[in-house]
């Protein structure tokens, strides 16, 4: 049965057909079979259902007179239709990955185009076969839910570009290239053909001309399409699990808390943390299982860390970790400091003389009783090097952090990431949660007391 264009059911929903009929959409158009093919249809479109509609068109300059070639084609089918066709020069400095750094650009300058103009809705002619190419690639990289729902449908962008979210849309993916190819033969539309598409160089060329090319079963295809596409409502789950997890833990995630997510959640917080730290390649699963061994390890990707240990996880910049010695803050007096780098709540309060104080504190780590007059305001948060000294409760004489922690059996990396309290000459006085110094020792009938109290927000 020949493809028409004439059923809209068979595209978009009539939701879909309403949305786009009282809002501009911006059609991202090649010149190639498929665009060209979705061009048409919303020309269909707009004759039946008054979209309106936009085409924007790059070129790459990587092909000299073919590439210009593509242009004054996209150019001239516009003109002759009556469509508005902007055109965008794309310029590439460095060949390395290039296929994957012109898709970014195509996707940054169109919604970029999108809040600038108000476009509603931005369409791809991404079809079946693109759909199952993208499976199959990603499937031989190592992938999880995400990867295996292959090319969403449908995707809506928020950013503070647009006034309103901007939706990417694919309305093809039940569409094979054959039946685009055939249905353009049959009614004597012209397209343009990239040549590019041949070389082996590429992993996707060589997955269609080697694999894609041999799998001519129908059934099998529509079948990996429909789990496809069943797939996206567990993606859909796991994202917004992600996020609210990846607001919740910024820097450390404890580690009872890490081995109850699963591990397609865990993969995704790595991702998002190892991207959010400066790591700019495609994170895989190879990057992941260099962690997941049970010692402890150190991962550097760019200029993203992640440490483990028997504590848990934890996620930092390379600019995180030279800035992080120089962190200080000053606590002036009495009240509660939160610690947004390690994730911890640090508590000086007065108590009375009574036994039976009404002074409480609802504590995960050790709360520590200090001689007040001893203390003196204001006191410093910082960091410390484990080479440092420290004089442990009950001891005379000072011990390296680094033998202290390790008596204390606090895990390797976490030593880096815990914070002290210091005096003005800069001595350590206190390790929060773990041990206060000698000096603050309080001795007889000390009235004054100061109560140091300290919890992690998990």
């Amino acid at each position: 049965m020949l493809l028409s264009i004439n059923n809209t059911s068979d595209f978009f929903l009539k939701s879909e057909i309403a949305a786009l009929s009282c809002s501009k959409t911006l059609l991202l158009v090649s010149g190639g079979p498929d665009s060209v093919f979705l061009f048409h249809l919303f020309v269909k479109f707009k004759k039946k259902h008054g979209v309106l509609f936009d085409v924007i068109h790059f070129n790459h300059h990587l092909r000299g007179k073919e590439s210009d070639s593509e242009q004054e084609f996209v150019e001239d089918l516009c003109k002759d239709c009556g469509i508005p066709c902007v055109v965008q020069d794309l310029h590439f400095d460095q060949k390395c990955h290039l296929q994957n750094m012109a898709r970014k650009r195509r996707y940054q300058n169109a919604f970029k185009l999108a809040g600038q103009k108000g476009y509603r809705y931005i369409m791809t002619a991404h079809h079946k076969d693109d759909l199952l190419e993208t499976l199959v690639m990603k499937k031989g990289r190592g992938t999880g839910v995400k990867g295996l729902c292959g090319i969403r449908r449908m995707r809506a962008v928020k950013g503070l570009l647009f006034k309103q979210p901007v939706t990417l849309l694919r309305p093809l993916l039940n569409i094979s290239k054959d039946e685009i190819l055939t249905w353009l033969e049959s009614h004597q539309k012209k397209y343009c053909t990239d040549a590019s598409n041949l070389r082996r160089a590429y992993l996707r060329n060589r997955v269609r001309q080697d694999i894609m090319a041999g799998w001519q079963s129908c059934r099998a295809k529509n079948s990996a399409v429909k789990l496809a596409a069943s797939l996206g409502s567990v993606d859909d789950f796991f994202e917004a699990r992600l996020n609210f997890l990846a607001r919740r833990y910024s820097h450390f995630v404890p580690r009872h808390v890490w081995e109850s997510w699963p591990v397609e959640l865990q993969f995704r917080f790595f991702a998002r943390k190892t991207k959010e730290n400066g790591f700019r390649q495609q994170i895989e699963k190879k990057h992941f299982e260099k962690i997941l061994p049970t010692k402890d390890c150190k991962l550097q990707l760019g200029e993203s860390f992640c440490f483990k240990d028997k504590g848990g996880f934890y996620f930092y910049s390379d600019t995180d970790m030279q800035t992080m010695l120089s962190y200080h803050f000053k606590i002036r007096g009495i009240g509660a400091c939160y610690l947004s780098q390690f994730g911890m709540v640090i508590c000086l309060g007065k108590i009375a003389e009574k036994k039976n104080s009404p002074v409480s504190l609802t504590t995960a780590l050790q709360p520590f009783y200090l001689n007040a007059d001893k203390i003196k305001f204001p006191i410093t948060i910082s960091y410390a090097k484990t080479a440092e000294t420290f004089i442990p409760f009950s001891k005379k004489t000072p011990v390296k952090l680094k033998d202290f922690y390790q008596s204390r059996s606090i895990p390797q990396y976490q030593r880096l990431f815990w914070p002290v309290l210091r005096d003005e000459q800069g001595e350590i006085i206190a390790i929060p949660g773990v041990e206060i110094s000698e000096r603050l020792r309080i001795r007889g009938n000390n009235s004054r007391v100061i109560l140091l109290g300290s919890f992690l927000v998990l």
